[in-house]
């Protein structure tokens, strides 16, 4: 059972390699990335996964994301825009869903 607790919902679709994006599948029970809004500014987070999970390209998932600094990621990252995801190049998109952060700290 994974305990980190969710700061938001994502919907991501990863490339094919085709469209740029990774020559090999994604299949893991964790999984961290940078998601950025423009390519200049990165928030890293972790998936939140249960368990082995493969990403297969040009599908979408949704999937619910820790950041490794929340406050600066959910300043920036608000409910409806889009993001790509970083590893060295953009190697897919989403929006986001939803946040489950304020800056309180609480939910």
């Amino acid at each position: 059972m994974n305990v980190m607790k969710a700061e938001a919902e994502i919907l991501v679709r990863f490339q094919s390699a085709s469209e740029g994006g990774r020559t090999s599948p994604i299949f893991a029970d964790r999984y961290g990335c940078t998601l950025t809004k423009d390519g200049a500014h990165g928030f890293d987070c972790r998936f939140i996964l249960d368990g082995l999970t493969l990403f297969e390209f040009g599908r979408e998932y949704e999937v619910a994301v820790k950041f490794l600094n929340p406050e600066n990621a959910l300043e920036s990252l608000k409910e409806g825009e889009k993001f790509y995801v970083w590893e060295g190049k953009i190697i897919g998109s989403g929006k986001v869903l939803a946040v489950h952060f304020n800056s309180s700290g609480n939910e």
